[in-house]
């Protein structure tokens, strides 16, 4: 989950394009894996993928709505996430989309 620190705002060290690796490290854990997310973060072990995997545990698929929006995620995500993977520039606009959502996940299992 996002450093926001004291000023609500995102710390730019950690969130900027410069820290978007050329290299992305994806673990196989395709049990449980949030492929955008991983493709974003770059580990399936990061803070914000557990984030939203424990909302995704927690929340969604505890009802029927939520699962059919987690089989069609399952379904279309991961030709996304191989696209994603190999672009800094859409990693680094992903994160920044997706650091609300992770906000309100971690706040909502918990995590923060």
């Amino acid at each position: 989950i996002p450093d926001t620190g004291e000023t609500g705002e995102l710390d730019p060290i950690s969130w900027g394009p410069e820290r978007v690796t050329d290299e992305p490290v994806i673990e196989d854990d395709s049990s449980s894996t949030c492929f955008i997310a991983t493709a974003a973060y770059g580990s399936s072990l990061s803070l914000e993928v557990s984030a939203l995997r424990a909302f995704r545990d927690g929340f969604l698929l505890s009802n029927k709505v939520g699962r059919e929006f987690t089989g069609a995620y399952y379904s279309m995500s991961p030709a996304f996430a191989e696209i994603i993977e190999g672009n800094r520039m859409a990693r680094f606009v992903l994160r920044l989309h997706l650091a609300p959502f992770v906000k309100v996940a971690g706040a909502l299992a918990g995590m923060n």
